[in-house]
């Protein structure tokens, strides 16, 4: 059986602390930049619920929605419809009027991996935007905070030695017999 001297296990100790530290500190700052990026584009970034739009669109990857392109035949938007976000491929666009005489854009969409296409006329004013590719900050970001066991992973063990370094100083304190017999509670020697 190995026995690891306190030298030692102190090494490997601080070595996982460090470590832990930055890895923490590495994808909360990766969360926190994807965050802000975020905060600071008018876009919208949703994740996909649904496979209409396979292989162009996976379910689960974060899309990136523009809310000031004017969609055009072959762009893929979002809009709403019955209460759901759908994703879909524009195939045709047109001026129309609506029942109350005002003209619009209309839209004829279709899911990429749908047989045919939407039996809907989605309006302009339905749209929330058009898709633009995402950056891969924002991408990573959502792929890291959609996995928060290894969040925790990248900060559990940083807390944790934060801890254990806590109760080493705090054992410290209590071995100190001068602060015992000090009733300023200030120590003779540096402990």
């Amino acid at each position: 059986m190995a026995v690891i001297n306190s030298t030692s296990w102190t090494v490997v100790r601080r070595f996982l602390m460090v470590s832990s530290f930055i890895l923490g500190i590495g994808g909360s700052t990766v969360v926190a930049l994807g965050s802000l990026h975020t905060a600071r584009s008018p876009h919208e970034h949703i994740v996909v619920t649904g496979g209409s739009m396979e292989p162009t669109i996976s379910v689960k990857e974060v899309i990136t929605v523009d809310p000031q392109l004017i969609p055009a035949v072959g762009d893929v938007v979002t809009f709403f419809r019955e209460g759901q976000l759908i994703t879909h491929r524009v195939t045709r666009t047109w001026s129309g009027t609506d029942p109350s005489g005002r003209v619009r854009q209309m839209f004829t969409t279709h899911g990429d991996a749908n047989e045919k296409p939407d039996p809907w006329t989605v309006l302009d004013d339905e749209i929330l935007g058009t898709v633009v590719p995402t950056s891969p900050l924002v991408s990573f970001a959502s792929w890291l905070s959609m996995r928060p066991t290894l969040l925790a992973g990248f900060i559990l063990p940083m807390l944790i030695g934060l801890f254990a370094e806590e109760v080493q100083r705090l054992r410290k304190w209590k071995l100190c017999p001068e602060r015992d017999l000090n009733p300023q509670d200030v120590a003779i020697r540096g402990v």
